[in-house]
């Protein structure tokens, strides 16, 4: 069965853990994202998907209708209760580790870091996170040539933990002069490995931008363990959410600053020794302040350029940064509570008027569906939904892999019977 690749522990479904390693590389996870990420989250708030479910005349007929805000209630509360205690446990264990304590605590224990970070990317798996993997992350921190015209990246090997997840893309149209283009045109025709074709910057005519970026992060040396969210960032700036990032020149500036400074010093050495023989040469005065105002110039534009880069870097920590640490795990905890949901209902909804659909059917009709209601596509994954109703007795599956569900009235006795009687007439709270 197509669920069973996802283990239930401790009221969470986990993946397999993070790899831990802190001699070679970067932490990864086994749903690692080679770089192609896929909005697979539902892009439209629980009410907004609540009464989008409600209108639908395919998805339940009038008695289910009646009945359903009730059954919405049960599910909500049923999700709460179940991922509740491994919620709790991410909370406990990184308080031990938090870098935010007013007051300091002993040093956690040595797996704490290791469960904190295991713990988590199986949260932001519900919140349909992605992980990038160390190819993915590698290809973005490496040293290149940003648009602001200076070199940025980062040195993994500083750090013993550095890990990526990503949620969403979108494209962004970016505004080029007319040099530009020229500049675009010529570089299309350029071979791909050509020297040449690597000194040209190029501002590209579309930009790709995560939605929500979280980093998990700490450097070797540091005893604490950072993390943070961030929104909107390129998914080629990375480098502007890890600390320690090093800005350098280009290198065709870099050689035509040495060429300048080199012309002025050797002037400037030839004129002592002319004068030296009393020979007459003022040609040399010009030529030393010539290439010594272009050396200036040059080194005053890089100084332009890097403060530029720097502006754009304090903006993306003042007005992108969403959350950190703490903060964080209660961001995504929300978020993946709300996920959970929306993904139940939304399969319960397509099972309920049918006789039975397989994994892949339910994906597809789905996928269809929240285009047709908010104009996105996504690439949606019913196993986490399809294996908390079965956990619940509300899904069944045949030996053939086809899902069905039951009935809303018989939903909504066995929740309730689950949930210890909880007051079935009350409002859903679906924010």
């Amino acid at each position: 069965m197509a669920a069973t690749r996802c283990i239930r522990s401790c009221g969470i479904w986990k993946w397999k853990p993070a790899f831990y390693n802190k001699q070679t590389r970067p932490c990864s996870t086994i749903r690692a994202t080679d770089g192609a990420v896929h909005n697979s989250f539902i892009p439209m708030s629980t009410r907004d998907l609540s009464r989008f479910v409600l209108e639908d005349d395919k998805m339940l007929d009038a008695e289910s209708r009646s009945r359903f805000e009730q059954l919405s209630s049960l599910l909500q509360y049923a999700i709460d209760k179940d991922l509740r205690i491994s919620f709790d446990e991410i909370k406990t264990r990184f308080e031990c580790i938090n870098p935010d304590l007013e007051i300091p605590r002993s040093a956690g224990k040595p797996d704490d870091e290791f469960w904190v970070i295991h713990k988590l990317a199986s949260v932001l798996h519900l919140a349909n996170f992605q992980e990038l993997s160390h190819t993915a992350a590698l290809k973005h921190l490496q040293e290149y040539k940003k648009s602001e015209g200076v070199m940025v990246g980062v040195n993994v090997s500083e750090y013993d933990i550095l890990q990526f997840w990503v949620l969403g893309t979108y494209k962004r149209t970016v505004k080029r002069s007319y040099s530009q283009q020229l500049l675009s045109e010529l570089k299309k025709m350029m071979p791909v490995d050509s020297k040449l074709s690597e000194l040209i910057n190029v501002t590209p005519a579309e930009v790709k931008y995560h939605k929500r970026l979280v980093i998990a992060s700490r450097k070797k040396g540091d005893e604490k363990l950072s993390l943070k969210m961030f929104k909107d960032i390129p998914q080629g700036g990375l480098e502007q959410v890890v600390p320690g990032a090093v800005i350098r020149m280009p290198r065709l500036d870099r050689i035509s600053l040495l060429v300048a400074a080199g012309t002025a010093v050797s002037s400037l050495i030839t004129k002592i020794i002319t004068q030296f023989h009393n020979a007459e040469s003022n040609f040399l005065f010009v030529v030393i302040g010539l290439t010594g105002s272009a050396a200036f110039q040059i080194h005053g534009k890089y100084n332009d350029k890097k403060m530029k880069y720097l502006n754009s870097l304090n903006k993306t920590l003042y007005y992108k940064l969403i959350a950190n640490n703490r903060g964080l795990i209660s961001t995504v905890v929300d978020r993946a509570r709300d996920e959970v949901f929306k993904e139940c209902l939304l399969v319960y909804g397509i099972l309920s008027n049918s006789r039975g659909l397989s994994p892949e059917e339910i994906n597809m009709k789905i996928n269809k569906w929240v285009q047709e209601k908010s104009n996105n596509v996504i690439s949606f994954d019913s196993l986490d939904a399809l294996l908390f109703l079965s956990e619940e007795g509300i899904a069944r599956v045949d030996r053939k892999g086809v899902y069905s569900v039951l009935p809303v009235d018989q939903s909504l006795i066995l929740l309730s019977a689950r949930s210890g009687n909880v007051d079935t007439g009350a409002d859903v709270d679906i924010l």
